[in-house]
């Protein structure tokens, strides 16, 4: 009797060792998953951040996106070596207006790019001035300019390309005089697509 009593015991409390080790098991192989989806994860987040930061283009270069089938070209930029001026002038002085009073022509430039575009998908496509910025190789952005005698009228810079459409629009940076390793970047999110480099401000013919 007390045999047969101690037998079932203990296979009872093997039964409770078994359980406990299928339980930690269960748990080990849960965390390894999770850490292998964590990494696998990390990774291909990384290797998407190399493609993008890989798509530099030289001026002149077309790029059409995937997604969309937008085509951007963007030509080399033309440089104001001097403040750009209004037609109107001064009523006391009788001296042309500058375009862009904060601009200090002792160190900074004016960039302006003509970008082509070309709707090659089937649907409408927003393109705006704001997707495009311009930085130096430390990450610095530079200040666009929006003043329509220097970029051309708001209804016709950039908006909404119809398919089939071909538009022609300008985007405009202040820059400085010294700026090297610059970059247009087109952003349509908050991540650059695709960078067109620009050398050197000092190499740009004005």
């Amino acid at each position: 009797m007390d045999n047969r009593v101690y037998v079932t015991e203990s296979k009872q409390e093997g039964q409770v060792r078994l359980t406990g080790r299928t339980v930690l098991l269960a748990a080990a192989a849960g965390l390894f998953i999770v850490a292998f989806i964590f990494v696998a994860g990390f990774m291909l987040g990384n290797s998407q951040t190399v493609d993008q930061a890989s798509k530099e283009l030289a001026v002149g270069d077309a790029y059409t996106s995937p997604a969309n089938g937008l085509s951007i070209t963007v030509l080399h930029p033309r440089l104001y070596s001097e403040p750009p001026l209004s037609k109107a002038k001064n009523a006391k002085t009788e001296e042309p207006i500058p375009l862009l009073p904060t601009l200090d022509p002792t160190s900074e430039n004016v960039l302006v790019f003509e970008v082509h575009t070309t709707n090659g998908g089937s649907n409408p496509v927003d393109v705006r001035q704001e997707s495009f910025t311009l930085e130096d190789q430390n990450g610095n952005r530079f200040d666009p300019i929006i003043n329509t005698q220097i970029v051309g009228p708001a209804n016709d810079n950039f908006g909404q390309s119809l398919p089939g459409q071909e538009h022609v629009s300008r985007a405009g940076f202040e820059v400085p005089r010294d700026a090297t390793d610059l970059v247009l970047s087109f952003r349509p999110q908050s991540a650059p697509v695709v960078g067109w480099k620009i050398p050197s401000v000092a190499d740009i013919p004005d």
